[in-house]
């Protein structure tokens, strides 16, 4: 998709950060801005993205949230602390709990804070961090959302369940969310409920969990979020997407950023956008004036001004193709049509200011002023010769203010010459420019020769209704003109082409017709023609419209530095692709790929594309996920559309996951590289059961042979006992010697350095000081 009829949103600032920004939100009035990212850090930008401050945690920040005002946001960590700060980034309180909190939310005025933590609880805390209650939701939670009004709190756990409990934590209902629901948000009313989950739909639902629509998107939607006031829902994808859509599911408008979305806000009007991406920005978008709304504002003043008599055809025919053209997107021509009619609809009303002043026979005035004058004047002479002097003097005044009269009779004359002179050339300029177009205006021509007659001779009133009569032939001419050439000239070149690939004989009817209305000065039905012609290639279009889809394999390593992986496309459409296009993007310095094309991918028809990927030797262990982009062009008609996925990449012997297990199968400690714990929960959750079963099995078996690796599925993880802990390590990639070294020297150095602890461990890990820093020192450590 591409821009919408809701308006052009444009970049106002963006911020780069360390990582990935998993959490963003605003204040109702746009500013300020807070972020949570990979990099552990808080961040606060004021308007114009300026930081202001930056708060930084012991782990990755997952999600934050605000208040209305702003003036409070409270973040979620890795480190497993909920932290409130204020707006000036001072620490105002913060709860520790035994997960990683993943999920956050606070209600419009900051009376209430809600957060999720993979320890499986949803927990409530007022303003000053007094915890009001927590609900054990059984399984981890992934997010949590409540409405304004308190009275319905929503949480979503990796279980798959959506969960609605109500403001004193009881439990109310749950309704089973869709494969991985990443994110849910609540209307300020709660009347509504959007989520956003793995399976790349994003969903709407009423209070009581009834689905209503889903939205389908071209990658997992992250981010979802209520405008706030409760009329517009929008969502981020992994599709590199932002889109807004209304409570009906229709999209208001979209806009494509050029990494995954992570996490989305918007403020109070909808018109200020604020997009997170694993780029590691935070990204404002704003709201530029709507074409859209601009037509809506000139169509009033249209109807304004047809009801006063002004001629306003070539307006409604400008405003009519500028809308034409915004509905096959292009936004740029439709803009400048729309100029152009406002450009006509300011001269056309000037002229009917003009022609519509009242005309006045000032020949007639002219000469009564006179004959009054020479009358006075002969009396004066009279007066003068028979000595009556005084009588002179009286005489003299009322000559004095007849001739001032006289001069005012004139003046408004020559302005009344001047003003119909004036819109005499305009339409005498008119003409020209229409007649350079190759329009035939005989009948205007005519009507403006009889308007120069009547000025000649002094007849101003019909002067004015010829040059009225000269205006409404131009428009009518040139409206009928260019609605044969702008309108249906673009349209018999779409047909042209599409007629190579689909049946548009329904089409080709309508085209008949909309030429026997043009022949016949019928504008409006050629228009409507037209309009009908475009809609029915529009929908041949869509059902012969090609589709891929792709999947990416593992990936194989082939040298120290390059791996391997095959790209899977399938063109499920009806319609024929061309030229497809692949495209890797990610954090890697340099790769290479064989063929990157396809020209020409039938519908129905399958290809394969191997790709290599070489990684800097800095850059190696590299464990990266990869976007794989595909472009390609419906062959019916040129337009360019999209299909993506993510592909994992290993290069190099690495640490994935470490499993510190005590002989009777309890964990100990856990620590991973994966980026997404919420994502990867039931892979960790099945290894580590795996891991469970051998370590009490071996412990139990004490003169069985030493087993050294295990196979879960595909994963290979390799074990080290010792007298009472099991480790066990998940590895990517040759494991290397390096590996078993390090290994047996961390089970010998924690055996030896917590023996007395661990000979009868009652399970409390805050005995075994520094076994976290053990632990994560085997994931960051080089095996190469």
């Amino acid at each position: 998709m591409t821009e919408a009829d809701g308006g052009k949103l444009t970049e106002a600032w963006k911020y780069l950060t360390g990582g990935t920004v998993w959490g963003v939100c605003c204040a109702n009035s746009g500013e300020p801005v807070y972020c949570g990212s990979a990099d552990k850090g808080i961040y606060c930008f004021e308007k114009g993205g300026a930081l202001a401050w930056k708060f930084d945690t012991n782990g990755p920040v997952f999600r934050v949230a605000t208040t209305a005002t702003g003036d409070m946001v409270v973040a979620g960590s890795k480190d497993g602390n909920i932290y409130l700060l204020d707006r000036n980034g001072l620490l105002l309180w913060n709860h520790t709990t035994t997960g990683q909190v993943l999920a956050v939310s606070l209600i419009a005025d900051g009376s209430l804070v809600l957060a999720g933590s993979t320890d499986k609880y949803v927990y409530c805390f007022d303003r000053e961090g007094t915890m009001l209650w927590r609900c054990d939701m059984k399984s981890p939670v992934r997010s949590v959302a409540v409405s304004d009004n308190q009275d319905m709190i929503l949480v979503s756990s990796f279980n798959n369940l959506l969960t609605c409990l109500n403001r004193w934590g009881e439990y109310q209902w749950h309704v089973e969310s869709g494969r991985y629901p990443y994110r849910i948000a609540v209307s300020p009313d709660g009347a509504y409920i959007a989520t956003g989950s793995e399976d790349r739909n994003a969903s709407l639902l009423d209070r009581t969990g009834k689905p209503l629509w889903q939205f389908p998107t071209d990658g997992s939607v992250n981010g979802v979020a209520f405008t706030p006031d409760g009329k517009n829902v929008l969502i981020g994808s992994e599709d590199m997407t932002l889109y807004m859509l209304d409570l009906t599911g229709r999209p208001v408008w979209t806009r494509d950023l050029p990494s995954e979305i992570t996490a989305v806000s918007c403020n109070q009007k909808g018109d200020k956008v604020i997009a997170g991406t694993m780029d590691s920005r935070v990204t404002m978008l704003e709201m530029l004036s709507s074409p859209v709304v601009a037509l809506g504002e000139i169509e009033t003043e249209i109807a304004s001004a047809k009801r006063q008599g002004i001629a306003m055809n070539e307006v409604e025919y400008l405003v009519q193709s500028s809308k034409l053209l915004m509905s096959v997107g292009d936004r740029k021509k439709a803009n400048e049509l729309y100029q152009q009619a406002r450009t006509e609809l300011g001269r056309a009303q000037e002229r009917h200011q003009k022609l519509s002043a009242p005309v006045v026979n000032y020949t007639d005035k002219i000469q009564f002023g006179i004959d009054s004058m020479e009358r006075s004047v002969a009396s004066l002479r009279k007066e003068q010769r028979e000595g009556r002097f005084e009588h002179c003097l009286a005489l003299a005044g009322s000559i004095s203010e007849q001739a001032k009269s006289l001069q005012k009779v004139y003046s408004d004359s020559m302005e009344q010459h001047l003003r119909v002179q004036g819109v005499y050339s305009d339409f005498e300029q008119m003409i020209k420019d229409v007649q350079a177009e190759g329009i035939e205006v005989r009948e205007a021509e005519k009507f403006l020769s009889a308007a120069l007659s009547s000025i000649k001779l002094g007849d101003y009133t019909n002067s004015v209704e010829m040059l009225k009569k000269t205006e409404m032939s131009i428009v009518a001419k040139r409206t009928q003109f260019r609605e044969a050439v702008e309108i249906m000239g673009p349209i018999r070149s779409v047909m042209k082409s599409a007629e190579r690939f689909v049946d548009i004989s329904d089409a080709r009817k309508l085209l008949e017709e909309a030429e026997r209305a043009l022949n016949a000065s019928d504008t409006e039905r050629a228009r409507e023609c037209a309009g009908l012609i475009m809609d029915v290639i529009e929908k041949v279009k869509a059902e012969a419209a090609p589709s891929l889809s792709l999947r990416a394999g593992s990936s194989e390593g082939l040298t120290v530095n390059t791996s391997k992986f095959n790209i899977s496309i399938t063109n499920i459409g009806k319609g024929h692709a061309q030229d497809v296009a692949c495209e890797i993007i990610g954090p890697i310095r340099d790769y290479s790929t064989g063929p990157k094309k396809i020209d020409f991918l039938k519908a129905g028809d399958k290809a394969v594309m191997a790709i290599e990927v070489t990684a800097d030797e800095r850059d190696i262990p590299l464990d990266a996920y990869l976007t794989v982009r595909l472009t390609f062009k419906r062959a019916l008609d040129q337009k360019e559309s999209r299909a993506q996925e993510r592909a994992r990449v290993i290069i190099g012997p690495m640490i994935e996951d470490v499993f510190l297990m005590y002989r009777d199968g309890r964990l100990i400690a856990h620590n991973t590289r994966r980026l997404r714990p919420d994502v990867d929960g039931d892979i960790l959750s099945g290894m580590l059961t795996a891991v469970t079963a051998f370590v009490k099995e071996s412990f139990r078996e004490a003169d069985t042979e030493e087993l050294n690796e295990l196979r879960y599925g595909k994963t290979k993880i390799l074990i080290e006992r010792g007298e009472y802990i099991c480790l066990a390590v998940v590895v990517s990639g040759v494991a290397s010697p390096k590996m078993r070294e390090k290994m047996k020297e961390s089970v010998r150095g924690i055996s030896q350095t917590y023996a007395d602890v661990l000979e009868n461990w009652d399970g409390s890990v805050s005995k075994l000081k520094d076994i976290n820093q053990i632990v994560e020192r085997l994931i960051a450590s080089s095996y190469t």
